[in-house]
């Protein structure tokens, strides 16, 4: 079963990843990340970060790279149940948003096939999980955390609006391709009551492929016989 949690700044996707993993320990749930990979250069994403209105496109291809790697790691160690922390959707969502806000959107189309193209090279997700929060607590969120884990973008309402309505727009997507997509505004939860209807989201998906794989063995057995 392969897991993606994407969502907007402050809705609290590390958190209740970390959560999970404690949870669901019979699972054997692995946590794969596509941000701050070793692999990566730290000192470009610094600099793409902070010039970030000046090199969209770059940056994006930057993070469409660091999504193909994550997926390579997924397919090269056969992990059974993985959960992606932020997949190719947040690339989508976040330089969409960030090209209405600085360029009006005139790269909107361009990024909208950059990253259909480079979903076709990724490895395909089973659940896609889309976190939101409502601004008041999205802001307060953000000051709690470390200030070096926030950007210069996070404070910036307007985008953070456009993510949310880029990941909106891309869980339609999901669902009309036949993904499995589950979206939840965490406004007003902690983190357990998140993790907890994440973890029953997860349970339900894990049975029901079960059942599937089950019944098709049923179903060639009964040929056979």
């Amino acid at each position: 079963m392969i897991i993606s949690i994407d969502g907007v700044d402050g809705a609290g996707k590390s958190t209740v990843i970390k959560l999970l993993l404690e949870r669901l320990t019979e699972l054997n749930l692995v946590s794969v990340k596509t941000s701050n990979r070793s692999e990566m250069s730290s000192e470009l994403k610094q600099f793409l970060n902070e010039n970030i209105e000046k090199a969209l496109i770059a940056r994006f291809i930057y993070f469409s790279y660091s999504n193909l790697l994550a997926s390579n790691e997924i397919k090269n160690k056969n992990y059974e149940n993985v959960i992606i922390d932020r997949f190719v959707y947040s690339t989508e969502a976040y330089h969409k948003a960030v090209d209405r806000y600085y360029y009006g959107g005139i790269y909107y189309e361009l990024l909208d096939h950059l990253s259909k193209e480079a979903e076709k090279e990724l490895i395909t997700v089973d659940v896609a999980i889309f976190l939101y929060v409502n601004e008041k607590e999205q802001m307060k969120r953000l000051l709690r955390k470390d200030p070096q884990e926030n950007n210069k973008l996070d404070f910036k309402i307007e985008i953070q609006k456009y993510v949310s309505e880029e990941f909106h727009k891309i869980a339609e997507r999901l669902r009309h391709d036949g993904i499995f997509v589950y979206e939840l505004d965490t406004s007003n939860m902690d983190e357990n009551t998140v993790a907890k209807k994440i973890e029953e989201i997860i349970k339900a998906k894990i049975s029901e492929e079960d059942y599937k794989r089950e019944k098709t063995k049923v179903s060639i057995w009964d040929q056979i016989s």
